[in-house]
C-alpha cells in the first residue's frame, strides 16, 4: 500500500473533530452518500518520523479504529488507536514492525501485515490487552515473504493477504508477488499469482469473490531521490471467483482499469456488496465506490486535482474501513498522514452477521464459535457482565451469567438452522414473528442475574 508518490518530512500538529476540505467538490452517488456530507479530520501525524503515510484502518470490537503510521527507513512505525467516543488518538505501539494493513478477527485479536524496509515481513497477531506480538507466518515454502501488505479474514478465520514489495533493500526470496491464505492450523496456501503486484484486497459479503488491486509501480524499492520515475505496470481491480474451499475456481475479471494513472491502494466492502477503492491518482483524489460489475456508484473526494509531476501530493487516500455499532455507517479513510471519516447511507460489511454466516460455506463448529463469541463479548462489554467460553469447538461452552442477545435474521429458514445450533450451546432461541427480532437466552435464565439486550445488525 506504499507508493512512489509520498510526502517528505512530515511533522504536523494533531487536529481532532474538525470539518475539513470544505472546498472540495461534493460527493456523488446519493444512494451511498449525501451530497452535503463532509469529511471530518480526526488525526494528523505529530510524531517526528520521516515520510510514509497512514494506512490500514480497521475497527476493533469496541468500535475504536486502529491504523498504521508507516515511515521510511529506520523509523519503526506505529499502530495508532482512535476512540470515537473521546475523539482522541493514542499510540497502541511505537514499534509496529512496519505494519501496513490491519484486521481484527472474531476473537478480538489484531492481525497486522508487516512490510519490508526494515519491517517484520510477516503476518503477526497482537493481543490488544497485553500488547504482546506473535508472528503467525513469515514464510511460504521455506522462503521469506516479500512484504505483506493488506489482509482480510473470512468466515472460517482464515487470513487472506497480499505480498507485493514496494520498499527496502532486503533480498527477495520468492519468485512471485502473490496472494496467500493462512489457515487456522498455520498452513500457508497460495491463492493466486495471476497479478503483477497485489495490493489491497477484500472478500465479498458471501465470501464467493476475492477483490484485488493490482498496483504495479514498476519498482521494488521506492527512492524519493530518484531522478527518473519508474515505468508503471498494471493498475487494475480484479474479481476472482472462489469455490467452497476458498480457492480460485474460475477466470478473473477486470472490473476497473486505471490505465496510465496510479491505481488502487486499500479497499473495503459494504453490506450491499459495493467495493470502496482508494486510487492514488492525482487527477482525481478520492474514494471510488463501484458495484460488483465495476460500475461507479459513488465518489467521495479527498483532495484537489494536481499535476502528475507534483512532488508532495496532498489529499491522496490509502485505505478505508467502516466503523462498528452505532458507527457502522461511518467510513474511515486514511489520507496522506491523517485519518478522516464521513457518514454514509449504507453500513459496512457485517463480518460477523448471522445471516451472512448461514449463507457462507462454513462448518457448523466455526459458525458457533464466531457467532457466540461475538454476541457474548458485545453484551458483556455493554452490560458489565463477565463471560467465559470454554473449549475450542464450543461443545461445552458456558456463560457465567445470563445473556439476552437480540438481532434480526433475514429469513425464517436461517432461524431454524440457528435454533438447532444454539440448542447444542445450552442457549434458547425465541423468534418474535411480528418484529422479526430473535431472542437468544441462556437455558438457565431464571437462575442468573445479569442480562443485556443489544442489536447485532
Amino acid at each position: 500500500m506504499r507508493r512512489w508518490l509520498v510526502c517528505g518530512l512530515c511533522v504536523l500538529g494533531l487536529v481532532r473533530g474538525s470539518s475539513a476540505k470544505a472546498e472540495l467538490p461534493k460527493p456523488t452517488g446519493e444512494t451511498i452518500v449525501a451530497p452535503d456530507a463532509k469529511l471530518e479530520l480526526l488525526f494528523t501525524r505529530s510524531a517526528p518520523i520521516k515520510g510514509g503515510l497512514t494506512e490500514g484502518p480497521t475497527a476493533a470490537p469496541d468500535g475504536s479504529i486502529f491504523f498504521s503510521d508507516i515511515p521510511f527507513g529506520s523509523d519503526k512505525g506505529m499502530i495508532m488507536r482512535f476512540d470515537p467516543q473521546t475523539k482522541k488518538t493514542t499510540v497502541f505501539t511505537d514499534n509496529s514492525y512496519k505494519s501496513n494493513g490491519l484486521k481484527f478477527d472474531a476473537h478480538g485479536r489484531l492481525f497486522a501485515c508487516e512490510g519490508s524496509d526494515e519491517g517484520g515481513r510477516a503476518v503477526s497477531r497482537w493481543d490488544v490487552k497485553t500488547k504482546s506480538r506473535t508472528v503467525v507466518a513469515d514464510k511460504y515454502m521455506g522462503k521469506r515473504f516479500n512484504a505483506p501488505n493488506d489482509c482480510w479474514i473470512d468466515a472460517k478465520s482464515r487470513i487472506y493477504f497480499s505480498d507485493p514489495r514496494y520498499l527496502g533493500t532486503e533480498t527477495r526470496e520468492l519468485e512471485h508477488r502473490a496472494v496467500y491464505r493462512i489457515d487456522t492450523d498455520g498452513t500457508v496456501v497460495e491463492i493466486t499469482h495471476e497479478v503483477e503486484k497485489p495490493n489491497g484486497l477484500a472478500l465479498s459479503p458471501d465470501f464467493k469473490t476475492l477483490y484485488l488491486a493490482d498496483h504495479n509501480n514498476g519498482t521494488d524499492r521506492i527512492d524519493p531521490n530518484a531522478t527518473e520515475k519508474p515505468v508503471l505496470g498494471a493498475m487494475k481491480i480484479y474479481a476472482f471467483p472462489l469455490g467452497e474451499d476458498g480457492l480460485v475456481n474460475g477466470p478473473r475479471k477486470t472490473l476497473v482499469d486505471f490505465g496510465a494513472e496510479p491505481g488502487c491502494d486499500g479497499m473495503t466492502v459494504d453490506q450491499m456488496g459495493h467495493i470502496y477503492l482508494t486510487p492514488r491518482r492525482l487527477s482525481k483524489p478520492g474514494v471510488l465506490v463501484i458495484d460488483p460489475t465495476g460500475k461507479e456508484v459513488a465518489f467521495i473526494p479527498t483532495g484537489e486535482a494536481q499535476p502528475a509531476d507534483t512532488k508532495a501530493p496532498k489529499g491522496i487516500p490509502s485505505n478505508v474501513t467502516f466503523g462498528k455499532g452505532n458507527e457502522a455507517n461511518m467510513l474511515y479513510i486514511t489520507v496522506d498522514v491523517s485519518l478522516y471519516r464521513i457518514p454514509l447511507k449504507v453500513k459496512g460489511e457485517r463480518l460477523f452477521s448471522v445471516a451472512d454466516r448461514l449463507r457462507a460455506p462454513i462448518e457448523v463448529v466455526e459458525f458457533r464459535r464466531q457467532m457466540l463469541y461475538r454476541a457474548v463479548a458485545e453484551v458483556s462489554e455493554k452490560s458489565g457482565v463477565p463471560f467465559k467460553i470454554e473449549g475450542n469447538d464450543l461443545k461445552n461452552a458456558g456463560v457465567t451469567q445470563t445473556m439476552v442477545v437480540n438481532f434480526k435474521l433475514e429469513n425464517a429458514p436461517a432461524t431454524l438452522v440457528l435454533d438447532r445450533m444454539l440448542t447444542r450451546l445450552d442457549l434458547v432461541l425465541h423468534l418474535d414473528d411480528v418484529t422479526g427480532i430473535v431472542h437468544v437466552t441462556s437455558a438457565n435464565a431464571a437462575k442468573n442475574r445479569g442480562w443485556a439486550t443489544i442489536p447485532l445488525n
